[in-house]
């Protein structure tokens, strides 16, 4: 995803918000939450390294991170604090802050109780001796294998957060610092939380480190601690992790979640042989909606729901089909391309009345020439609440993209079988709509300028924008 993108994003999340989180109610309520990126439309990104047994590039990754004053979070092993103290004094005498990550970097799931606690505690004491802090609240496990156990046992250990990453760098494979960024990069959304380590495998990531810092200051994004995450953590969750219940199978929590077997399996990497174990951690990227199934637009309403950019007119259902006012598609297009109004004035339309909800919107979509109105010999009028037609949403989405990115759009030679019908005015735009591949014809050939656009196809316009 790139800078237009990214920018498309903010805007449509500030008027379709929902995001991940970890659902508090399929875990007890001792146990640690399972964090993977905060619940906020704040653009503000959280970079954690994992410590291991040599630290090798701390001081450089330490470096680049005063020179821009960014605050990160590392979370520490024992045989970290051991090998190398002095760098872990280092790292919180900088202000940034510590999460526990273990004594010796086993797998938890394969731990007693006991034996996790342990891992934690020993930790926890060390860190105290080298650095004066605790590691408390947030504990990341070792090689982000965790269930129910597992949270539990941190969540009775004091570690109110178990923190996964919704960005993993792949930097201890030795991940050039182009490839780095670009995962970063491609893949910011508000609330993320990139991994990345520290030790001597992980070669390109000192590297790599001012280049992802850069373009993310040029997306405006905020670095801030992990702590300032989960600060902001707080709306609600449009998507979940599931903790495996004795009887479930996956074609159980496939029915319940409004996904499929194969989409979970390989969401969570899972074999036709895999069986499943109670208190067995699942990732379910399943939209809530119960009317899209099947639906031409169906990935492209999940995967918008998915990212926090899009909801339904219920908490159930989405209403596809439904029609889309010329006010909220106004609305819609001035919030994602960030649109202001110039110059203030007498309102231009005659029917949007002063105060409306959306009279601000479809001013600043007047201002810079997205919407021109009607106009009726004696006045210039808008029909906000009139559906706005496809050669309409084609055109205004034409005219933002164009706005936005500076160059004009080529243009497709139209063969749809009525394009005849397609006003004149609006024949350019929907021929560059078509060549952008914003907007597609019907199965039968035509493009039906005339017919009302559904809050579907408006879902799957923005979905192509975002280059999803």
């Amino acid at each position: 995803m790139g800078k237009k993108a990214a920018k498309l994003v903010l805007g449509l999340i500030l008027l379709f918000v929902t995001v991940f989180a970890f659902n508090p109610t399929s875990a007890d309520a001792a146990s640690s939450q399972f964090i993977t990126k905060a619940n906020t439309t704040q653009k503000v990104v959280a970079l954690t390294f994992d410590d291991g047994a040599d630290g090798a590039n701390i001081n450089s990754i330490l470096n680049t991170l005063d020179d821009y004053d960014v605050k990160a979070t590392f979370f520490l092993t024992g045989t970290g604090l051991n090998d190398h103290p002095a760098d872990i004094k280092k790292i919180a005498d900088q202000g940034h802050q510590l999460g526990n990550h273990s004594y010796s970097h086993p797998d938890f799931t394969k731990l007693t109780a006991a034996q996790m606690k342990s891992e934690l505690d020993r930790t926890e004491a060390l860190a105290k001796q080298v650095t004066g802090k605790s590691t408390k609240p947030i504990f990341r496990a070792p090689y982000g294998y965790t269930n129910s156990a597992v949270l539990k046992a941190a969540g009775e250990a004091g570690y109110t957060h178990t923190i996964q990453w919704n960005i993993d760098t792949v930097d201890w494979k030795g991940t050039p610092k182009n490839e780095m960024t670009d995962k970063v990069v491609s893949n910011i959304v508000p609330g993320s939380i990139v991994l990345m380590h520290t030790g001597e495998g992980a070669a390109g990531t000192p590297v790599a480190l001012p280049d992802i810092i850069q373009e993310l200051e040029a997306l405006d994004y905020e670095f801030v601690t992990m702590a300032e995450l989960l600060s902001l953590h707080n709306e609600p969750p449009a998507e979940i992790i599931y903790v495996v219940k004795p009887g479930d199978t996956l074609s159980s929590i496939a029915q319940k979640y409004n996904t499929t077997v194969t989409k979970l399996r390989e969401l969570n990497d899972l074999s036709s042989s895999s069986i499943l174990s109670v208190g067995q951690i699942l990732f379910i990227k399943a939209h809530p909606f119960t009317d899209i199934t099947n639906h031409w637009a169906e990935d492209e309403i999940a995967k918008l729901t998915q990212a926090g950019i899009i909801k339904g007119r219920t908490s159930t259902t989405f209403v596809p089909g439904g029609k889309v006012t010329r006010a909220e598609f106004a609305t819609l297009v001035t919030r994602a391309y960030g649109l202001q109004r110039f110059a203030s004035g007498e309102e231009p339309f005659a029917d949007v009345k002063e105060g409306s909800w959306y009279e601000p919107y479809v001013d600043a979509a007047s201002s810079t020439g997205i919407i021109n109105g009607y106009d009726t010999g004696s006045s210039l009028v808008f029909r906000p609440n009139q559906d706005i037609t496809r050669e309409e949403m084609a055109a205004m989405m034409v005219r933002a993209e164009e706005r936005q990115s500076g160059s004009e759009l080529s243009k497709a030679s139209l063969t749809f079988s009525d394009k005849e019908k397609i006003g004149s005015w609006a024949e350019e735009e929907v021929a560059k709509a078509v060549g952008a591949d914003l907007i597609m014809g019907y199965p039968d050939g035509s493009f039906k300028p005339k017919g009302s656009a559904t809050r579907a196809e408006s879902a799957a316009v923005f979905y192509r924008a975002l280059d999803y």
